[in-house]
């Protein structure tokens, strides 16, 4: 090969470990901070009456989930070149059970709390019990 595809290649690791720092801190930092809002508004005396705040609650559990597993090793592996593919073969199948899992969970529970206000908010009697 000739030095010209070196260094496209090495632009182009460049160019993915630079916008995994960026995009993924951002994403991670930004992300938790609006997890711990959404629980402290849901957490409120006038919200837990309702039924589906659960259902957000539940979701905003997996959210922080989602961007402990998946958004920051992702973000020490391509960003800072931690080999975490080298780690332990239980680590690697925990880690992504848990990133499936809590993104089902996460997307589950917003469903279920839109099914939710559609029977509770339904003019037939029974859909409402």
């Amino acid at each position: 090969m000739n030095t010209t595809t070196f260094s496209t290649v090495d632009y182009y690791n460049f160019l993915i470990q630079t916008l995994s720092r960026v995009l993924d801190s951002f994403i991670w930092i930004f992300g938790h901070i609006g997890a711990i809002c959404i629980f402290i508004v849901f957490s409120q005396p006038i919200f837990r009456k309702s039924s589906c705040t659960m259902y957000f609650i539940a979701s905003n559990v997996s959210q922080i989930v989602l961007f402990n597993f998946a958004v920051f090793i992702r973000l020490i592996q391509y960003g800072y070149d931690v080999p975490v593919n080298s780690l332990d073969e239980w680590f690697c199948r925990i880690r992504y059970y848990l990133f499936y899992v809590s993104a089902a969970n996460a997307r589950y529970n917003i469903i279920f709390a839109g099914v939710d206000r559609f029977l509770r908010s339904s003019h037939i009697t029974r859909l409402r019990q």
